[in-house]
């Protein structure tokens, strides 16, 4: 049933623990999720032909206060999305993202931010591979710091807000994850 199917989409993105106003699920190519707080609106960026996922296309998504939330999928390349003509401000990014472009994602919105002033979002939590979140929100003189670090920082407040092992996920990873949080 329908339940079922949302409970499915809760486990499958893992969002239960990070987001305590929203809990979304969609198709198994989603990538993030943009939130416009504004008009309680939500959209999601799913990778793919636009017929995968349609499993998911009835969940709903439901804010912190019981009510349903407007909710819009657009299908294509997450990197190509402009999100701030997209989403209306104040606009919140949740995302667990994919290893092989995670990294090429944050730093387009991190242009976004440069581009567009500190209001372009007012946070990004995301899931990257631990490493690459270690090199995000690493201090100066650490082993990690980098360009990364760098670019990151010098727009943005970073926080490690907590690893994920590879248990954590079905079918498990060959690395453990970790959730950053930029505002």
């Amino acid at each position: 049933g329908h339940d079922d199917l949302e409970g499915a989409a809760r486990r499958q993105l893992g969002l239960n623990g990070l987001v305590q106003q929203w809990v979304v699920g969609v198709g198994k190519d989603f990538v993030p999720v943009a939130f416009g707080e504004a008009d309680g609106e939500l959209v999601g960026i799913e990778g793919g032909a636009r017929g995968h996922g349609e499993d998911f296309a009835g969940v709903r998504v439901h804010g912190h206060d019981g009510a349903v939330l407007a909710f819009e999928r657009l299908f294509g390349d997450a990197l190509e999305v402009d999100l701030i003509a997209v989403v209306p401000a104040p606009r919140k990014i949740v995302a667990n993202l994919p290893y092989n472009a995670g990294t090429a994602m944050l730093l387009g919105w991190l242009d976004a931010i440069y581009r567009h002033g500190e209001g372009a979002f007012a946070s990004l939590t995301l899931m990257f591979q631990k490493e690459v979140a270690q090199r995000i929100t690493a201090s100066h003189g650490n082993k990690d710091y980098g360009r990364l670090s760098v670019l990151s920082q010098w727009r943005c407040d970073c926080l490690f807000d907590f690893e994920l092992p590879p248990g954590a996920f079905t079918p498990p990873p060959k690395v453990s994850s970790a959730v950053v949080t930029l505002t």
